[in-house]
C-alpha cells in the first residue's frame, strides 16, 4: 500500500510539475524548487508550532534568501530598460 501511495504521489507530482512548465518561466519553476526546504520549515512553524530549534540565524537566513531570490526580476528588468 505504502509502495503505491509514494508511487502515485510522485507520478501526480511530476506530471504536474511538467505541464506547469508550460505556464511558467524556466525561473519560476526552479524558483520553486529551490525554495522547497524553506517552504518545509516554514509550514512546519506554522502548522506545527515546531519552532523550539530555530534560531534568529535562521530566520535573518529565510529573509535574505527571499530578499535575493525576489529581487532578481526587479534587478533583471532595470538592466534591461538601462540597455535600451
Amino acid at each position: 500500500y505504502l509502495l503505491i501511495l509514494a508511487l502515485l504521489c510522485t507520478t501526480l507530482a511530476y506530471i504536474l510539475s511538467l505541464r506547469a512548465l508550460k505556464y511558467v518561466s524556466a525561473f519560476v519553476a526552479n524558483l520553486t524548487i529551490n525554495l522547497e526546504p524553506v517552504y518545509g520549515i516554514l509550514l512546519a512553524v506554522i502548522l506545527l508550532n515546531d519552532h523550539k530549534e530555530l534560531s534568529p540565524r535562521f530566520y535573518v537566513g529565510v529573509v535574505l534568501i527571499s530578499a535575493i531570490v525576489f529581487s532578481y526580476p526587479l534587478i533583471k528588468k532595470r538592466m534591461k530598460k538601462s540597455i535600451n
